[in-house]
């Protein structure tokens, strides 16, 4: 069968790309992969100016497929459940971190193939996106009143929230970080509810994996590219709690995450590689 792969997706092209969407499973609707295959594609034929490895109309395939993730035409793009960063959540419909990075896509394809069409769906789903905020952040997805916080700080760093949402992001995760006495951020406050979260998580004992339990040293490094001005602080209390180790989760300052089902991974480049970025 001839076809095409787009990201993480392959689908006979024979048949509309709408249909295929609306057809597949909801599971199989990993927006997170292929927002990041389509990134990470252009970033690198602006910095090698290789345009043979990938042609603009396989560029373009890979926009329209994202676009058509937007499955009741609101603005923003669904996702299946598990199928975020956080995929031990049971997410449904449309999530804030998924969007922004959906968003940060679009934008970067109407630059690079000079398509007006994909910066207006930028627009319309920067337009949409106001509908998860409320009280000064962004909700974690459609139906859960959540302040995610890896969400809320990519929007502001994709530039899908505005300035003035932008400051109320970083003031409502100043405000609840103080609250819980916490440095590093939590994944989320409150925590989710135990309904959402995988099932073989919760029987082992990992209920908290994503879900504002142990601490993420990513989201601390993502914190500082968001807010340049704090990156100092950021960066001498990241040295702290990875002199022994850049690790995935830590439980305290240089004590990773030690279970009797779960070991933090080491040398997590997710972490590191922001860091590096923003040094």
């Amino acid at each position: 069968m001839e076809g095409r792969v787009c990201g993480v997706c392959f689908w006979d092209f024979r048949q509309p790309l709408d249909r295929y969407i609306t057809t597949i499973r909801p599971i199989t609707r990993h927006l997170i992969l292929t927002a990041c295959f389509l990134l990470r594609s252009i970033g690198y034929i602006q910095y090698t100016h290789d345009h043979g490895l990938f042609e603009s109309d396989l560029i373009a395939s890979i926009a329209d497929w994202l676009l058509c993730c937007d499955v009741d035409t609101d603005g923003l793009l669904e996702e299946g459940p598990y199928c975020s960063w956080d995929d031990s959540l049971k997410k449904t419909g449309a999530s804030i971190y998924n969007n922004a990075l959906a968003y940060a896509a679009l934008r970067a394809t109407g630059r690079m193939l000079g398509h007006a069409a994909y910066d207006s769906a930028a627009q319309r789903l920067q337009d949409a996106s106001t509908r998860l905020f409320a009280d000064g952040y962004y909700r974690s997805w459609t139906a859960m009143d959540v302040f995610d916080v890896a969400g809320n700080l990519l929007a502001v760093y994709t530039g899908l929230a505005d300035a003035d949402r932008s400051g109320q992001v970083c003031n409502t995760l100043d405000h609840v970080r103080n609250r819980h006495g916490d440095t590093l951020p939590k994944n989320a406050y409150p925590a989710y509810p135990r309904s959402v979260v995988y099932p073989l998580l919760r029987a082992v004992g990992l209920s908290d994996y994503h879900n504002a339990g142990p601490y993420w040293s990513w989201l601390y490094a993502l914190e500082a590219l968001v807010r340049p001005e704090h990156a100092p602080t950021i960066y001498t209390e990241l040295a702290v709690w990875c002199h022994r180790g850049v690790h995935e989760l830590f439980d305290r300052p240089a004590i990773p995450t030690n279970r009797l089902t779960y070991r933090s991974e080491r040398d997590f480049t997710w972490c590191a590689g922001l860091i590096r970025a923003g040094l």
